[in-house]
């Protein structure tokens, strides 16, 4: 039994001899090694190492549901959250707003278009109506609008020029070229009428009241080409429309301005 046991721990022994480095192997880990040197420590020096920044700020634990809002990215997210319900609100009543005034347009009537866009008094309307009821179209130019129409409406496209948003100045340009289209033609020959005299008076009544609009529509205009102020509009595509607006517009005032003087007024910026 004992002859067993010495086999058994001779035969360990013989194992782990196996594993552990030999004489030889230890003594190139002692300190007669050249090329070793040790550096005495103290066991509470951390080498200069700062050990609070790899651990948690008991503070930042301990902050207020308030006092994590505070910080940059959080509070951007709080800013934008405490509007979300406003700006959802309306979105929601600026297309409730275009679903009425889509239908009367749908049903041709321009009537209660315009007296929906009065009611509502909102921009952001007034726009979305100029870029899907008007733009769009491809015959905008034959939409039965008369004079007092117009005037309405050229009142709105005078807002939009005169908008902070370059999206809604450009909508205005383009609309203010499009109703150039639709009114030349009427107020020439409305013009040309006071001029021949005699017959189409007699036969014509009411013109005396269509030559007053058209003057507030041709006032309207000089009103349009005079806040437009092309220095201030730093976008090629934005400055390239509101010259083409003010170049229709000279055209278009051309045949009723009585002094070359008052065009040069009128274009002074």
């Amino acid at each position: 039994m004992i002859n067993n046991t010495n086999n058994k721990n001779e035969q360990s022994q013989l194992e782990y001899s196996n594993i552990l480095p030999n004489e030889s192997q230890l003594s190139d880990l002692t300190m007669s090694k050249t090329n070793t040197s040790f550096v005495s420590l103290k066991s509470n020096d951390t080498m200069g190492i700062d050990f609070n920044k790899f651990l948690t700020n008991n503070n930042s634990v301990n902050m207020t549901i308030h006092e994590v809002s505070q910080t940059e990215d959080l509070g951007i997210i709080t800013a934008v959250n405490a509007q979300h319900n406003n700006l959802c609100d309306k979105l929601t009543k600026r297309f409730n707003s275009m679903k009425i005034i889509a239908k009367s347009w749908a049903e041709s009537n321009i009537n209660s278009t315009i007296q929906t866009l009065k009611n509502k008094r909102d921009i952001s309307v007034i726009n979305d109506f100029f870029t899907y009821c008007l733009l769009a179209r491809d015959d905008v130019t034959k939409i039965p609008f008369n004079l007092e129409h117009s005037i309405d409406l050229l009142e709105y496209v005078n807002s939009l020029i005169n908008s902070r948003l370059n999206p809604y100045k450009l909508t205005g340009y383009k609309t203010g070229m499009i109703f150039i289209k639709i009114l030349f033609e009427k107020i020439v020959t409305a013009k040309q009428c006071l001029k021949t005299g005699g017959l189409f008076e007699q036969t014509d009544p009411a013109l005396e009241n269509r030559l007053e609009k058209c003057d507030i529509i041709i006032d309207c205009f000089k009103k349009i080409y005079k806040n437009i102020n092309l220095n201030k509009l730093k976008d090629p595509s934005l400055r390239e429309s509101a010259q083409n607006l003010c170049t229709d517009i000279e055209f278009f005032l051309s045949p009723f301005n009585n002094s070359e003087g008052r065009i040069k007024i009128i274009n002074a910026n």
